[in-house]
């Protein structure tokens, strides 16, 4: 690997710009990163609506027991009234 002082290119200019690094080893181009860092936020984002989807149902189902056993007793509580 060669360094960036060898090509003529200084400090300031790979502060400034994109210097790629020749001869590196690196496998994965940039295209391949991104699609792949664009699916797993997808993904992620996804999981996220599922969960608090799967959670809201909960929540309902619980809201709903809590309602019935509310206007059971309120039902209860007239009947021993009369």
């Amino acid at each position: 690997m060669q360094s960036a002082a060898a090509h003529g290119i200084s400090v300031e200019d790979r502060r400034d710009q994109f210097v790629p690094v020749q001869g590196g080893t690196e496998r994965a181009s940039a295209t391949q990163l991104l699609v792949i860092a664009y699916v797993l936020m997808w993904l992620l984002a996804l999981l996220f609506v599922y969960v608090t989807w799967r959670r809201q149902g909960a929540l309902d189902r619980r809201l709903s027991e809590l309602e019935k056993a509310l206007t059971a007793r309120t039902e209860r509580e007239k009947a021993s009234e009369s």
